[in-house]
């Protein structure tokens, strides 16, 4: 079995990553209705309410995202074979690679302006045709044999140049032959393929030739007369102009180093011979055009191919594998019709009665200062106590307050009110740290409301200890919870406090910066003193060494001087001096005898060189 499409696969992968999302959500709500009421009492309130239900319609709808995503993958097993018969014909691009194809007289150059015409050509032909390329120059050779791979032969195309070829020249008689000889041996391979029942028939041949027509050897006539008679069809494409234009030379990297010269020295130009490529087409039985800068003669050339015979040439099979997606998407439609029809909640026997019960417990909850949450859960003592505690923290008796929350915390340590309703009395006892303490739990364990009202006190208490940082996270933490419970004074109060330690922060951070900065300047200062002195201090050096090199400049110029006063003393003292030759004479026999030397290495020069030879290498 294998997949056409395995990258949905992958999505597998995420799917236990999103149940357990899911799943903590749904431990979520639940944690979250446990603090409004006891678990206990979740049947009462809420009958029709089942935690499985909707842990089974999850389950039942991953699994058919899991089927879905198989589906998506489009297994696949089993295999059956199926037979194309490739049509098309056979066409060999023959390209002069010569020098003289480097000629600029068409922009860019011949060599470039024929490449374009190959690949717009290959862009146009019909998909079934096999092509080839041949290059050649002096020599020639099958750059490319016939395939249907369009783009291969394009690059191959691209990377063609004179110096691919090196037996340099133009012979486009060994091209043309080149080119129909790939042509006979795919003709056979076709009529005989391997493997195959029956011989096929041989497509139609066609041969594109492009050149410059420059030809420095013969034979290219009458192997036109031979192509002709194998009832192969050639087009003939002349790139240049009647002016011509020197060749240039280049290096390995493209630069030019000048243009080609013949062995007199003199810069040889290259013309361009239309009518030998005509005289050539005309004797294949073909078509001869001028390539033009617009190309309009290539759509001359797809008209006359899209008229020849294309036949079959070949036979592929193929083997397929057959799709069976339908089983997976069959499945996972089965679990999405069992997720729909699976209920959310199960049906209630009695609704009345669970309203009534609702409707009292809401009736006998008692909202108190201090604290958000309904009293419903706790136990009448605690409830007395903590009342009283509030009566007399209103009345401003603190102990008696701090006495009776005691108390109540006592008999339930559960109840996040009276972690409240204690920090509140620390606070204003100014013991932060208690303080703090108690707003975290109360935090922790109440509601939205009571959150952000204990959230907001425990940026009070932080404020106090010079804990900022924290403090303004509180802050931050009190206004979310205070949005969420939709208490809209209490949001207000903390936003405003959380503006005022922002703005201490920023005005101690400043302050901190400031004298950063202030240390930060007075080191580069004395940085700046420090680099200063030492430049002070180079300069000095180099002032003295420039006076030290000035002194002994001085001493050697006097040295020089003294010696070129004893030489030319000295001189005087050797001057020539015959008695039987005088000076004159010697210098005129000296000068003789250099004119005869000079003569003798010209004769010798001459006897050494010879001829060149007038070869053609473009």
């Amino acid at each position: 079995m294998k997949f056409a499409s395995p990258l949905w696969l992958w999505g597998l992968l995420a799917l236990p990553f999103i149940l357990g999302i899911v799943q903590f959500e749904e431990r979520l709500r639940r944690l979250r209705f446990s603090r409004f009421v006891s678990e206990a009492l979740w049947p009462q309130i809420v009958p029709e309410w089942k935690p499985g239900l909707r842990t089974r319609k999850t389950v039942l709808g991953f699994i058919a995202l899991a089927f879905a995503l198989v589906a998506l993958a489009r297994p696949q097993w089993g295999t059956k074979e199926e037979t194309l018969h490739v049509t098309g014909l056979d066409l060999v691009f023959v390209l002069d690679v010569s020098n003289s194809m480097e000629v600029e007289d068409v922009v860019p150059s011949r060599i470039k302006a024929a490449k374009h015409a190959i690949k717009t050509l290959l862009e146009r032909i019909q998909g079934g045709d096999r092509v080839g390329l041949v290059a050649f120059a002096g020599s020639s050779y099958l750059a490319c044999p016939l395939t249907a791979d369009q783009n291969y032969l394009l690059e191959t195309v691209q990377i063609l140049s004179p110096k691919m070829v090196s037996n340099q020249g133009t012979d486009i008689g060994i091209g043309l032959e080149t080119a129909w000889k790939a042509l006979e041996r795919s003709a056979e391979e076709s009529n005989h393929p391997a493997g195959a029942e029956k011989a096929v028939t041989s497509p139609s041949r066609v041969i594109v030739m492009i050149s410059d027509g420059e030809d420095h050897e013969a034979g290219a006539v009458a192997f036109a007369k031979k192509i002709k008679d194998s009832s192969t069809r050639l087009y003939i494409l002349g790139v240049g102009t009647e002016k011509g234009g020197p060749i240039p030379v280049r290096d390995d990297s493209g630069t030019l180093r000048g243009y080609k010269r013949d062995t007199a020295g003199q810069s040889i130009v290259s013309s361009f011979k239309a009518e030998a490529l005509s005289s050539i087409a005309a004797a294949a039985g073909g078509r001869y055009f001028n390539l033009t800068q617009g190309e309009a003669e290539i759509d001359d050339i797809l008209r006359d191919l899209g008229a020849l015979n294309r036949s079959d040439y070949a036979e592929k099979k193929y083997v397929v594998y057959q799709d069976r997606f339908q089983y997976p998407l069959g499945i996972a439609l089965f679990f999405l019709f069992l997720e729909i029809s699976a209920p959310l909640r199960r049906r209630l026997a009695n609704r009345k009665k669970a309203l009534s019960l609702i409707i009292g417990l809401l009736l006998l909850s008692d909202g108190i200062a201090g604290g958000a949450r309904a009293w419903a859960d706790a136990s009448l003592p605690v409830y007395l106590e903590n009342k009283k505690g509030l009566e007399a923290y209103k009345a401003g008796k603190m102990d008696e307050a701090k006495q009776s929350f005691g108390a109540a915390q006592a008999q339930d340590p559960t109840l996040p009110e009276l972690d409240f309703n204690s920090g509140v009395i620390q606070l204003n006892e100014g013991n932060a740290e208690g303080a703090a303490q108690a707003f975290q739990n109360s935090a922790q364990k109440g509601n939205e409301d009571l959150k952000a009202k204990s959230l907001y006190n425990l940026g009070l208490a932080l404020s106090k200890k010079g804990d900022v940082p924290n403090a303004i996270q509180s802050y931050a933490g009190a206004i979310q919870s205070a949005q969420q419970a939709k208490n809209a004074p209490l949001e207000a109060d903390a936003r405003k406090n959380l503006e005022l330690l922002i703005k201490q922060e920023q005005q101690k951070k400043q302050q901190q910066q400031q004298q950063k900065d202030q240390k930060k300047d007075q080191q580069q200062k004395d940085q700046q003193d420090q680099k200063k002195d030492q430049q002070q201090q180079q300069k000095d050096k180099e002032q003295k060494e420039k006076e030290q090199k000035e002194q002994k400049e001085k001493q050697q110029q006097q040295q020089k001087k003294d010696k070129f006063e004893e030489t030319s003393a000295e001189a005087k003292k050797n001057q020539f001096n015959s008695k039987h030759l005088s000076k004159e004479d010697a210098e005129r026999v000296m000068a003789e005898l250099a004119n005869r030397e000079k003569d003798l290495q010209g004769k010798l020069k001459k006897q050494k060189g010879r001829q060149q030879s007038n070869q053609k290498d473009w």
